[in-house]
């Protein structure tokens, strides 16, 4: 028997999905009256520079020297940039930086800040990092910056060494490329952490210096140095014991004149032989004291009548370079009696009448004094030169 069929319930009707309510609109803000924005105005652009931002502005050329001397044939000329060929410089004294220098004969040159350099060959010529530099081409150059501010940097290809307060003669080697041969006649010479001292002599390339010796007094017959001291006629008092009588107050120690402390701490010698003086006569000394204090140099001349003389403050414990131009410092210092100008009578305090002074003034002493009795004096020479003439 088949079984009953059981009735199925009606499928409930299908509820339709809510129609979403629609969004209020919002406010729309009454129109208003129309207002024209005004036109844009092109904007100007910046100029652009003529090199990429990141590159810095290249300095034009700067003085840095001056002709003082040049010896008779010299013909001194210059190149700059990539010029292959030498211009000779006639009349003019200001040398500028970039440049290569010629000489057949040695040029005095003023470096600034009582430094200068003496050279034959060629010589190139820069300011670099602010150090006056000098490039050694061919043969050499002698530079003399006692007393003088600043360093002087002298190099040869990738060879340099440091002058500062020192006398170096530096000259190319032929055997090395980057080579110098490096003499120092005063003060020391450094390159990186090495040094080379007074008397020495080197040869130095980018391994630094090498076969060191003492050389001394020997330094100074090299043939630039020769030629120096003769454009200045130069006169220079190494102390030593063969002063003999000639040293009348102080004494010397192993190459040294020394004033010890006492009422009046001083140190004397007679030239070797009267020096007529000039407008162009310097006294140059290298000096050191023990305490701060203040010195007199002196120079005398014409048998007492005649004193040229300066005070210095000289700070204590290192060897400073003290230069007067002599007939210049007439007038005396610390109540001393002022000598007259020549072709005048001297006159001091007392209202005394003197002898009248010679235009040219016979020199024949020096001194050096002070009434600090707490300290003492060392010397190390003594210059009398005259500064060279231009040509």
């Amino acid at each position: 028997m088949p079984p009953e069929e059981v009735e199925k319930p009606a499928p409930e009707p299908e509820v339709p999905a809510p129609v979403p309510a629609p969004k209020p609109e919002e406010p729309r803000p009454a129109p208003g009256p129309t207002v024209e924005e005004p036109p844009v105005q092109p904007q100007p652009q910046p100029q652009q520079p003529d090199r990429p931002p990141t590159e810095a502005p290249r300095a034009g050329p700067v003085k840095t020297a001056t002709v003082l001397f040049q010896s008779s044939g010299a013909k001194l000329s210059y190149k700059e940039g990539a010029a292959t060929r030498f211009t000779e410089i006639k009349g003019e004294l200001e040398l500028m930086s970039g440049w290569v220098l010629s000489a057949r004969h040695p040029v005095l040159l003023d470096l600034g800040h009582g430094r200068r350099a003496w050279f034959e060959g060629e010589l190139g010529i820069d300011i670099v990092d602010g150090n006056t530099t000098l490039e050694v081409i061919k043969e050499g150059v002698y530079v003399d910056a006692l007393g003088g501010k600043g360093t002087v940097i002298v190099r040869r290809e990738g060879t340099a060494i440091e002058v500062a307060d020192a006398a170096v003669l530096a000259e190319r080697m032929s055997t090395i490329k980057d080579g110098l041969e490096v003499s120092c006649l005063d003060g020391e010479v450094a390159w990186g952490e090495s040094r080379l001292g007074a008397g020495q002599g080197a040869t130095i390339s980018g391994k630094g210096f090498k076969r060191t010796k003492a050389e001394g007094a020997k330094l100074r017959d090299k043939g630039l140095i020769k030629d120096w001291a003769k454009s200045q006629n130069l006169w220079r008092e190494d102390f030593d014991a063969r002063m003999g009588e000639r040293l009348f107050a102080g004494e010397v120690e192993n190459g040294i004149a020394i004033g010890p402390g006492g009422r009046e701490v001083s140190i004397g010698c007679y030239l070797r032989e009267s020096r007529e003086a000039s407008e162009r006569t310097f006294l140059r000394v290298r000096i050191r004291v023990t305490a701060n204090t203040g010195l007199y140099l002196q120079l005398i001349g014409d048998e007492g009548k005649s004193r040229f003389g300066k005070e210095f403050l000289v700070p204590a414990g290192q060897w400073v370079t003290l230069k007067i131009p002599v007939l210049a410092c007439r007038e005396g210092d610390n109540g001393m009696r002022a000598p007259a100008k020549p072709g005048e009578k001297e006159g001091n305090k007392g209202g005394e009448k003197n002898e009248k002074i010679d235009a040219a003034s016979l020199l024949q002493k020096f001194h050096v004094a002070t009434k600090n009795k707490n300290t003492q004096i060392e010397i190390d020479w003594i210059e009398i030169g005259d500064e060279p003439a231009q040509k």
